[in-house]
């Protein structure tokens, strides 16, 4: 394949989960070609292809920055069950991206065998020690999994910061009712007029910028959803600009976010209409508290503590759109939402504990989210959607249109 196909093929995002490469002249050697993505666009994504973030300035635009991961290399991992290759995998990952490779090319079929499901050649012995012998698991697909993985994180926060970066305070909602407050708030800060100091007006535009580009139709991370889509880069867009972190440390900070929200999401719920707003900004303020903690060397159990407190003090939080939009009370509540989860995280830091753990809190929201009115759970019947100004707005909007 040449430089110019691979590059094509790159851009469009089209590499499927295994893509084979011959060994160079000789024809015992096979290698699969695996992007961890710094640099490159993501080959599966939600995202439309227009208006992509900003490479990596370290990586001109589509070079490959590869190593060659050869059976030596295979035979110093350990097989003795998914869980352990998976972590040496990770490890592997983490350290190519730490020296700034986007490319891993491995040798798969070193001699004659093969360290993936074949139906044509027998597992290598690498994997147990006997050729032939079914280790229990897909060495290369857990590869490619980490590798994956690892180019979607990335991706994913560079969507983040491009949403950030491409704010316009001049823009407007349909509807008129969102836009232009991020800028608002940077400008009383430079003019002295806010409390809190750097960072925290900081997270406040930012939360308001992300979660006003969601209301304008512009591209956003539902993180978890796009109704809380401003908390977790709110907290995380600030540290990274003023070098307290740098993007390894931030994507690893967006896997514990991750870990968090899927334990949310299994146990009780990340929908509004489901669960109120406490199951969208609720679940993204434990998210991005956790988040916090691991950035400043929080144990895990701190981690988990900070969650809990955020998830906790947002309990019972109702989902009220006014005209049934995410707009209002939406965009402000991400504030709230990022807001929480920078004090749980100091909180948790400092020691201080949660009287209630973490998985019963998650599920004391999943019962109250089911105990909520239906005209409280994203119908935009009830709560704020049901005063008189939120009902004037709401006729007002319909008659035009």
């Amino acid at each position: 394949m040449t430089q110019r196909r691979r590059r094509r093929r790159a851009r469009r995002g089209r590499f499927g989960r295994r893509a084979f490469l011959a060994g160079a002249g000789c024809a015992a050697l096979a290698g699969a070609a695996v992007m961890l993505g710094r640099g490159q666009t993501a080959s599966a994504s939600s995202v439309p292809p227009t208006d992509e973030a900003a490479p990596n300035a370290a990586l001109p635009s589509g070079e490959w920055r590869a190593v060659w991961v050869s059976y030596l290399e295979w035979a110093g991992m350990d097989f003795s069950s998914e869980a352990a290759f998976r972590a040496g995998a990770a490890e592997l990952m983490d350290n190519c991206l730490s020296i700034g490779l986007n490319t891993v090319i491995a040798q798969v079929r070193p001699f004659g065998d093969a360290l993936y499901r074949s139906t044509l050649f027998p597992w290598s012995h690498l994997c147990t020690g006997v050729q032939g012998q079914d280790p229990g698991f897909d060495p290369l697909d857990v590869l490619i999994t980490e590798a994956h993985s690892r180019e979607m994180m990335h991706h994913l926060w560079q969507v983040m910061q491009a949403t950030s970066r491409d704010y316009d305070p001049a823009q407007r909602s349909r509807s008129g009712l969102s836009g232009g407050d991020a800028a608002k708030v940077e400008q009383a800060h430079q003019e002295g007029k806010s409390f809190g100091g750097d960072y925290l007006a900081a997270v406040t535009a930012e939360a308001l910028k992300t979660a006003e580009c969601n209301a304008c139709m512009k591209r956003i991370v539902a993180a978890p959803t796009a109704g809380s889509c401003g908390v977790l880069p709110a907290v995380l867009l600030p540290l990274a600009r003023s070098g307290e972190a740098d993007e390894e440390s931030i994507c690893d900070a967006l896997y514990v976010a991750a870990g968090f929200g899927q334990v949310i999401a299994a146990r009780a719920t990340l929908a509004g209409a489901e669960g109120g707003c406490q199951a969208e900004v609720g679940a993204a303020s434990a998210m991005a508290a956790a988040a916090l903690c691991h950035l400043k060397g929080g144990a895990p159990e701190q981690c988990a503590a900070a969650a809990a407190m955020a998830l906790g003090n947002l309990l019972g939080l109702v989902c009220d759109p006014v005209a049934g939009l995410v707009e209002v009370p939406c965009v402000k509540r991400n504030v709230v939402g990022a807001v929480n989860a920078v004090s749980c995280a100091n909180m948790a830091l400092a020691g201080v504990d949660y009287a209630i753990p973490c998985d019963e809190v998650i599920d004391a929201m999943g019962r109250v989210g089911s105990l909520l009115s239906p005209d409280l759970r994203e119908t935009g019947q009830g709560g704020l959607a049901a005063t008189p100004t939120g009902v004037r707005i709401a006729q007002s909007l319909a008659e035009q249109g």
